[in-house]
């Protein structure tokens, strides 16, 4: 009976451990090489991405988001872990700021034309864009 409880344990233990996993996947945000990628005005830009990430990550980015003000983020879902987003920066227009909230935000890795980049090079990347 005692081994019984432990091996219950062991595996409720393993369960919460995998899905704690699957909660915190590398976020990697997919830009589309494209001008409309990445827009700016005199006082602000606007940055569309996607991520593949659970409800949970999204729920964490817009919290995160919603305590900076100079960054609005919007989310919309594709599907269950496939999301579209938006992230306007106001008062601040350069490339180095996007980098500076997608930092903040937890965002580790971008990715573009399939090719993964780390995020120290999200202002060249978005200067580059066709």
């Amino acid at each position: 009976m005692i081994f019984m409880k432990k091996l219950v344990l062991g595996l409720i233990i393993i369960l919460a451990a995998t899905a704690g996993m699957a909660q915190n996947k590398t976020l990697v945000a997919v830009i589309e090489n494209s001008k409309a990628s990445f827009t700016q005005t005199e006082t602000t830009s606007t940055t569309k991405f996607q991520l593949n990430a659970a409800y949970t990550q999204i729920q964490d980015l817009l919290d995160k988001a919603a305590q900076v003000p100079t960054m609005k983020l919007t989310a919309v879902a594709k599907n269950n872990t496939l999301y579209d987003l938006v992230l306007v920066t106001t008062e601040q227009n350069q490339a180095e700021y996007v980098h500076k909230m997608f930092l903040t935000l937890g965002i580790e890795k971008i990715s573009v034309d399939g090719k993964e980049s780390k995020l120290e090079n999200l202002p060249e990347i978005l200067a580059n864009l066709k």
